[in-house]
């Protein structure tokens, strides 16, 4: 097979942006040369992380920018240049450009990186900020382009200016692209719906599996008394769900430990966790770690107050990491979580409402708890054949066959 030539953009860095390492991957089990155009962030507390996952591809060419003050003047402008195009929308002016570079400061600093990128076969984007210069990278070189949804922009936050922006930039690029993966069947749903795109253009559902060997066959004691869940992220702050859960596993009085992942909010740290001796926190670490301790837990949380549109469209990582290690999962009723809970009915329970009855689920599942462990090793054999080396093949086969 010839050997491809791929492009990746995104506004993150590689540890903020789960998904594209994957896709990183896969592109190397195929033997193609690859670029990586991403964001560095110094100082920020995944810094390191970030490094750590670069380091282990030695033969991608990672093309850096900077994402903070310096250069001083490369920084200015994007700044200026994006609350400009925020203007000039407002006044009713509308371009390509002027919708991309108003919904992200880092579209144009991405486009500045040109003469670093070397000619390619294929340019895949990842963020919103990425999808105009990936159009741009992808007619200059004449490439195929490849458009990642992990989630539905224009449905996220509150401000209603850049949802709009970040609209105009999808219904402009989307149609060019070659293909779209989306990481939901809803997002899919919901763009062909409010977006035009060409008949025959190829469109996969991807969902976000992981490695099967990062995870590790349940196990946790048979003889344990109390139940433990566990609830990851990057950020464990506000607007998450765990302030409704908190206080329902306060009210178990010890017979509920929850235990969490990722950067804490100080500020949430104080006000909602408060010392609680039931709240056991275990800070950032790699994705395969994470994995791997997952074993140790016998509920995921994966509790989705639907706080914005796309949050309740999406699959969330936390769900398909709990059903992948075996866990039983509850889970609040959202149309992405139902998407992916009809496939496993046996290994997840719903809320009634986004948030609703926590107080009775987790007694629910304390009764249960002898039969949650004992289910632990079917449910973990079960999801043996889904993981990502089998869902990628979507994007391999894609990939690969424009060079046959």
């Amino acid at each position: 097979m010839p050997v491809n030539r791929i492009l990746f953009l995104t506004t993150l860095n590689l540890a903020s942006n789960p998904r594209l390492v994957k896709e990183i991957d896969l592109a190397c089990r195929l033997g193609m040369e690859i670029q990586v155009l991403c964001f560095g962030f110094d100082g920020h507390w995944s810094s390191t992380m970030n490094d750590q996952i670069k380091k282990r591809y030695s033969n991608v060419s990672f093309i850096e920018i900077p994402a903070g003050r310096k250069p001083f003047f490369s920084w200015l402008y994007s700044v200026v240049l994006e609350k400009l195009a925020r203007i000039l929308s407002r006044l009713g002016m509308t371009s390509d450009y002027l919708a991309a570079t108003g919904s992200s400061r880092r579209t144009v600093l991405l486009l500045q990186a040109k003469q670093k990128i070397h000619p390619v076969d294929w340019v895949v984007a990842h963020n919103p900020g990425a999808f105009f210069p990936a159009a741009v990278f992808a007619k200059r070189f004449s490439a195929k382009l490849g458009v990642d949804l992990e989630d539905y922009h224009p449905g996220e936050g509150d401000d209603l200016r850049i949802q709009r922006m970040i609209l105009e930039t999808m219904k402009r690029v989307l149609p060019l692209s070659n293909y779209i993966s989306f990481a939901s069947a809803p997002i899919k749903m919901y763009t062909e719906t409010h977006i035009e795109l060409p008949k025959n253009q190829q469109r996969l559902t991807v969902l976000n599996f992981f490695d099967h060997r990062t995870f590790k066959m349940p196990s946790a004691e048979s003889n344990s008394s109390v139940l433990r869940l566990v609830w990851f992220s990057q950020q464990i702050s506000y607007h998450r769900g765990l302030e409704f859960v908190i206080p329902a596993v306060h009210a178990m009085g010890g017979l509920v430990e929850l235990h969490l992942y990722g950067n804490m909010d100080p500020s949430f740290e104080k006000q909602v966790i408060g010392g609680s001796p039931y709240v056991k926190f275990h800070g950032t670490c790699s994705q395969e770690k994470l994995h791997s301790e997952l074993s140790c837990y016998h509920v995921g949380l994966a509790l989705e107050p639907q706080k914005d549109l796309n949050n309740g469209l999406a699959v969330s990582n936390k769900i398909i990491a709990y059903l992948q290690a075996g866990l039983y999962v509850l889970a609040s009723d959202t149309p992405g979580q139902r998407s992916i809970v009809a496939q496993f009915p046996d290994a997840v329970r719903l809320l009634s409402t986004p948030l609703g009855d926590l107080n009775d689920s987790l007694k629910n599942l304390y009764e249960s708890l002898p039969k949650i462990i004992s289910g632990a090793k079917d449910r973990f054999g079960a999801m043996q054949s889904f993981n990502w080396e089998v869902e990628s093949d979507k994007l391999k086969f894609t990939w690969t066959r424009s060079c046959e």
